[in-house]
């Protein structure tokens, strides 16, 4: 039930005739594929949300959601999986890490290796992955 409203697909099953389509275009990063994916995501968007919206206030990082979530979704529609669909708000979080890292650094300070250390780890679990053809992302 929830694959049907929320779950982003490539383009080969989209259809911009389907209402559902605008609304999938955003609304893939409420649902989540299980309650370990909505918890871990809640986790990083609760420890470093707060530190993101103090700097960058409410708007900003609506702002930044929006413009992640819709990125997302346009790189899966490009370049996604045939079989694939998307959930969940992991993009957001780890978009909310950068930009966490991101603030600390305009105040000139270094970048912090926690940051450097996520985005390394990040991208390497994703090669790793896409290099296995596992096809969740979860």
């Amino acid at each position: 039930l929830v694959g049907g409203y929320f779950a982003w697909r490539p383009w080969y099953f989209t259809s911009f005739w389907d209402v559902f389509t605008y609304w999938r275009v955003w609304g893939h990063s409420i649902a989540h594929a299980d309650l370990e994916h909505l918890r871990g995501n809640m986790l990083l968007l609760c420890l470093v949300g707060p530190s993101c919206e103090r700097e960058y206030g409410s708007p900003g990082v609506l702002r930044v959601s929006i413009v992640v979530s819709l990125s997302v979704a346009l790189a899966h529609w490009v370049a996604g999986p045939r079989n694939g669909v998307i959930f969940g708000a992991s993009g957001l979080a780890y978009a909310f890490i950068m930009l966490s890292a991101a603030s600390s650094f305009q105040r000139g300070h270094k970048l912090p290796a926690s940051a450097v250390l996520t985005w390394v780890l990040w991208v390497a679990g994703e090669g790793w992955d896409a290099l296995r053809g596992k096809q969740d992302g979860v």
